[in-house]
């Protein structure tokens, strides 16, 4: 993280920063969309779980805390392969 802020502060982030936030936030969005798709097409059942599953990860990319490094590379390496494990409906 950058020390200068243009205002005064608040934190700034450098352009990798901000480009792994990014990442990670689309990869969350992605996931959320891929249970959305889902659940259009379950049963009651398997609706509700999951909904509770699309509620977690959006929980999740709601308190996305852009200085938590670990978090972020957890989400972009791990999570593109869970988005497209919910497309393929396992």
């Amino acid at each position: 993280m950058s020390d200068r802020s243009p205002v005064e502060g608040l934190p700034t982030w450098s352009d990798a920063e901000e480009s792994r936030f990014d990442r990670a936030q689309q990869t969350l969005r992605a996931l959320v969309g891929a249970y959305a798709e889902r659940i259009s097409a379950a049963d009651e059942t398997a609706a509700e779980q999951l909904r509770a599953e699309q509620v977690r990860y959006g929980r999740e990319l709601a308190t996305l805390d852009p200085a938590d490094p670990e978090r972020l590379s957890t989400i972009i390496n791990d999570y593109p392969a869970l988005v497209e494990r919910v497309r393929a409906g396992a």
